[in-house]
């Protein structure tokens, strides 16, 4: 029973290391892993803000294209809107660099890494800037972080790497932070449908208000031609008195 259970549990290792190297190869795959964020930040826009974000955005004439870019209402038109681009990225050899210096407990090593992974992800903001094309999208754009211990990284940076992106009108966001920010967008959404509906219904009333005056108008002259009615059947009614008391 030892050695068939041994077996059993020797099955269900292999079983998971198989899926661990499968899942290592996907993620060492910069295409494939370029392509998980990538669907991981399409499934959040699905949940938060469904139908009101486009794929695959092309601000300018070049063919560059964003992978995602929020529509957004512009305040001086409702049925115009500008776009928020969102591109995700995910540096991962960068970051298990810095991971296995910490490992080591290597100070020299963890600069260095540290340093590489926060260049890394500088440049990849100022490879997203080039979407920003105003009055066509916003002023800056975001650059989405697939996981949270990355985002936590470069956030926590003693480097200024935050306020240096922010120089290029670039915003940084984990998972956490992007889903707070989605639902914060949703909830503007629904302000503004709301509006939408409390514009149709001050138009309803109007032109209910605009009916009744006209009706009252109607009514005032039905009045005008019954009262004219009414006189001219007492004049008529006196002439009929005055022919018979003349017989």
């Amino acid at each position: 029973n030892v050695y068939k259970s041994l077996g059993e549990m020797k099955e269900l290792s292999q079983g998971v290391t198989n899926n661990v190297t499968s899942l290592n190869r996907v993620l060492t795959n910069v295409k494939a892993r370029g392509t998980w964020a990538e669907v991981q930040l399409e499934s959040l826009l699905d949940q938060t803000i469904p139908g009101m974000y486009v794929k695959n955005y092309s601000p300018k004439t070049n063919g560059e294209r964003v992978e995602f870019a929020v529509k957004i209402p512009s305040g001086e038109n409702k049925d115009e809107v500008i776009y928020l681009p969102i591109d995700s990225k995910f540096p991962m050899e960068d970051y298990v660099r810095l991971c296995d210096a910490t490992d080591s407990c290597d100070t020299e090593l963890i600069r260095v890494a540290r340093k590489a992974l926060e260049d890394r992800v500088l440049a990849e903001a100022k490879d997203v800037k080039k979407y920003i094309e105003p009055p066509k999208t916003t002023p800056f754009a975001i650059l989405y972080l697939a996981t949270e211990g990355l985002y936590a990284e470069i956030v926590s940076s003693k480097n200024g790497i935050v306020e240096k992106m922010q120089q290029e009108n670039i915003m940084i966001a984990g998972p956490t932070t992007i889903t707070a920010l989605l639902n914060s967008f949703a909830m503007g959404f629904k302000a503004i449908a709301i509006n939408e509906k409390a514009d149709e219904v001050r138009t309803l009333l109007s032109v209910a208000k605009s009916q009744y005056n006209t009706f009252g108008t109607v009514l005032e002259k039905a009045k005008k031609k019954i009262d004219e009615a009414g006189k001219t059947l007492d004049e008529a009614k006196q002439e009929v008195g005055m022919v018979i008391e003349s017989i």
